[in-house]
C-alpha cells in the first residue's frame, strides 16, 4: 500500500512540472494571465467549435467556481454565445460576428504576426 501512495505523489509531482512547463500563448504573454484572458484565449484558438462548461473550465485552466462566477459576463457581452444542447450539456463558441470579438481576433493574429518577425529575424544568417 505505501508504494502505491509514493507513486501516485510522483504522477502527481510530474504532472505538475509537466504543467509548468507548458509554454503561454502569445496572446496571454501581452495582454496578461488571468482567468477571464484564459477563456478568451481558449476561444480565440478554437473559435470555429463550440465546447461544453466543462471542457472550457478544463482546457482554459480554470475551476469551475471561477468559470461559473465569470462566464455569465462573456455572455451578456455578446463575446460567447449559445450554439446547442447535447445531451445534458449547452454548447458555447466565439461570437464572431461581435465587432469587439472582430477586434480581439486582429489583436491575436498581429501578435502571431510579430513573433513569427522575431523568430524570423533571429533565424536570419548574415552572409
Amino acid at each position: 500500500m505505501r508504494k502505491f501512495y509514493i507513486l501516485v505523489i510522483s504522477v502527481v509531482s510530474v504532472g505538475n512540472v509537466i504543467n509548468d512547463m507548458v509554454e503561454k500563448s502569445i496572446f496571454l504573454k501581452y495582454v496578461g494571465d488571468t482567468p477571464k484572458t484564459r477563456i478568451l484565449d481558449f476561444f480565440l484558438s478554437g473559435s470555429m467549435f463550440d465546447y461544453s462548461l466543462s471542457d472550457i473550465a478544463r482546457k482554459a485552466g480554470v475551476s469551475w467556481r471561477t468559470l461559473y462566477k465569470i462566464f455569465p459576463e462573456f455572455i451578456k457581452n455578446g463575446i460567447i454565445k449559445y450554439t446547442r444542447t447535447m445531451g445534458k450539456s449547452k454548447l458555447y463558441k466565439l461570437n464572431r460576428g461581435n465587432p469587439i470579438v472582430e477586434k480581439f481576433m486582429e489583436l491575436d493574429e498581429f501578435l502571431v504576426a510579430q513573433e513569427r518577425g522575431k523568430i524570423a529575424n533571429k533565424l536570419k544568417v548574415k552572409v
